[in-house]
């Protein structure tokens, strides 16, 4: 049981709440799609709401326990099939044009920002140390 302003509320039950308050917001993102995106996401975790099984960590730890492997070999396996999938998925020239854009923005940035004097380590440390002394004494 939770506490939802004074009163006792199951985890579930505050779920389907928000969820339902959600329905308006996804039915004005979805406005024209023929596919309602937004309202079928809703309805998804509507699902998992319904059936704890369905949830990410519930579907990892079963993975995990099918194929007996610790969380680190999962971790690993996931993300070596997550690297084949988007190798395989070439981006498009005009997506790849805004990342390498992107990418030389963050450059340019980072240049600019090593490029101004910088406090000596011990000096930020002290003053970060101070800042954070004061704040809890408020």
């Amino acid at each position: 049981m939770l506490n939802r302003n004074g009163e006792q509320i199951t985890l579930q039950d505050w779920a389907n709440d928000i969820l339902q308050a959600m329905q308006p917001v996804c039915a004005v993102l979805d406005n024209n799609a023929t596919n309602k995106p937004y309202s079928a996401a809703l309805a998804e975790q509507r699902l998992v709401v319904d059936d704890a099984n369905l949830t990410a960590s519930a579907r990892m730890l079963a993975a995990m326990s099918e194929h007996s492997q610790p969380f680190s070999r999962f971790a690993l396996n996931t993300s070596a099939e997550h690297a084949r999938y988007f190798q395989a998925q070439p981006l498009d020239a005009e997506t790849t044009a805004q990342f390498v854009a992107m990418a030389a923005e963050s450059h340019a940035k980072q240049h600019e920002i090593e490029s101004k004097p910088q406090l000596p380590f011990a000096e930020f440390l002290q003053r970060y140390f101070d800042q954070t002394c004061s704040q809890d004494h408020d």
